[in-house]
């Protein structure tokens, strides 16, 4: 059965999509089936910035899942709950 999730976008991303957050709702038991059906579902132009060709996301971002902090690929693996809400955070640089 479906579980419902929230994806909130943050720069570039957000700026190719025009909105801030994604309401999907997907068969995903962890956060690896969670990003897979998210790089199937962009338009190209916004999962380039996120993703490899292969659908890996890109190591510098940061992915924070009911703001705790995810450990890549360590926990790709982890268990999502009904209603997770997943931040993909963008590199800060600093001048």
């Amino acid at each position: 059965m479906p579980g419902k999730f929230e994806v909130h976008l943050f720069s570039r991303v957000r700026d190719v999509l025009g909105v801030k957050k994604l309401e999907l709702k997907v068969e995903a038991e962890t956060l690896e089936e969670l990003l897979l059906h998210l790089w199937k579902v962009l338009p190209r132009d916004a999962r380039s910035i996120l993703f490899d060709k292969e659908g890996v996301l890109k190591p510098y971002f940061l992915i924070m899942v009911d703001d705790r902090e995810m450990r890549l690929p360590k926990d790709l693996k982890f268990r999502l709950k009904e209603g997770a809400s997943l931040k993909i955070l963008p590199p800060i640089g600093a001048g």
